[in-house]
């Protein structure tokens, strides 16, 4: 049996070295085919172009980069399938190398391709770039500073009315290309906002604009800011009445009075909805009807609440009161009729005058007829004159007795003599 096994040994060693042979000839041949085999060509589209050196060139030339003519470029790439195999557009960049700039001006230069990590250069050979070459603009990087204007297109509740639009800060800094920030007119806020009933405050946006209103829209404008704080002021509106207070005298009333409030007795204010809320009339002046005799004419500045304004122009009212129903007649009151009160004491006093005479009394006419001088007296109130001494023309008080229906019109004196007693 061991003679058996003996004498086919040599031939299933002979066997295995050629198996082995054959499996080392196909792995050479993968190798060699991978290595040495045929080259295939890929175009990709959309290869993105990277600007590089932008902010260097900025902060230390002041140059910035526009009017770059395209942003990808289709690139024609030739290597072994198997490395083609996994490249994308996305692993590969056109890159601009902007160092050897230092002046403004018209460039074209050709892109440098370039690959993501994972595939060596030496792998792959560029054999077209289209466009070959990116062609820009360098212009001096320039700053301006632009109003912040804009319009309220929205509505308020009834009864309240919004004030202009106010903006802080109310400028704004751009950034840029001097040719293109130098078309920037201002920066445009519109603002929309349905009844509103209350001021409002809030961040917004805004556009950038020329000077016809056109928006400019340009990559190559930085802004200092994105938004601004706005305010929209909401007043509240009301109209309140103006008003002539009287005070019954000399016979007549409220109901003996024609008034007439011209242009208008009536008065539009815009305020803070608390203040206004409180006030529903403005008092032009209170009047003593007793001082009134016939037609009483007053122009009137409107004094208005602190922290309100008048809507409209306005700004004087001219009152007409006139008395009606009531009739007059004169009267001569007596020397034993006139007194004075308030004297002051260690004082004497003497009325200088025999009568107080062209009284004017005032009254419906029943009442008027059964009142006679005898009825009627006339005191001079002697409080202000102190302690000074001689004749004095003073002011005195009419009284009707008796009745209430018929007064004295007018003002009175009568001429006083006083005297240190003693």
């Amino acid at each position: 049996m061991a003679d058996k096994i003996n004498k086919f040994k040599p031939n299933n060693n002979k066997l295995a070295l050629v198996i082995l042979a054959i499996f080392c000839s196909i792995l050479l041949w993968v190798y060699v085919t991978n290595q040495e085999g045929e080259v295939d060509e890929v175009t990709y589209s959309s290869v993105k172009v990277v600007i590089e050196g932008e902010d260097a060139m900025r902060d230390s030339k002041g140059l910035i980069v526009t009017d770059v003519n395209t942003t990808n470029v289709r690139v024609t790439v030739s290597g072994a399938p198997r490395v083609l195999a996994r490249l994308t557009a996305a692993d590969i960049t056109a890159v601009i190398d902007l160092s050897s700039i230092s002046r403004t001006g018209n460039y074209s230069l050709a892109p440098k391709i370039t690959y993501s990590s994972g595939f060596n250069s030496s792998d792959l050979t560029v054999k077209a770039s289209a466009p070959s070459s990116v062609n820009f603009y360098v212009d001096k990087l320039s700053t301006r500073t632009i109003d912040v204007k804009g319009i309220n297109n929205g509505s308020t509740a009834e009864g309240f009315s919004a004030e202009p639009l106010e903006f802080n800060p109310g400028t704004v800094k751009i950034f840029g290309p001097e040719s293109v920030i130098n078309k920037v007119d201002h920066a445009w806020i519109e603002v929309s906002r349905e009844d509103v009933d209350t001021s409002l405050n809030f961040a917004s946006t805004f556009v950038l604009r020329d000077k016809e209103n056109n928006i400019i829209y340009d990559d190559s404008i930085t802004l200092e800011r994105d938004t601004v704080d706005v305010t929209l002021p909401v007043i509240a509106i009301k109209e309140v009445d103006l008003v002539i207070a009287t005070v019954a005298g000399a016979g007549a009333s409220e109901e003996n009075i024609v008034k007439k409030i011209e242009p208008s007795a009536k008065v539009t204010l815009s305020g803070d909805a608390e203040v206004l809320e409180g006030v529903n009339s403005i008092l032009l002046d209170t009047i003593d009807l007793s001082k009134v005799d016939g037609t009483f004419t007053q122009t009137y500045t409107i004094v208005i609440p602190n922290d309100t304004e008048i809507i409209g122009n306005m700004r004087e009212v001219t009152v007409t009161m006139d008395v009606i129903g009531l009739e007059t007649k004169r009267v001569s009151i007596p020397l034993e009729n006139l007194s004075f009160i308030n004297l002051t004491e260690g004082y004497e006093a003497e009325i200088m005058d025999t009568s107080l005479n062209n009284v004017t009394l005032r009254g419906v006419a029943d009442a008027l007829e059964d009142v006679g001088a005898q009825h009627v007296r006339a005191v001079a109130d002697l409080t202000e004159y102190g302690t000074a001494t001689g004749i004095f023309s003073v002011p005195v008080k009419v009284y009707v007795d008796g009745t209430t229906a018929v007064g004295a019109i007018g003002e009175y004196k009568l001429y006083i003599s006083i005297t240190k007693a003693g």
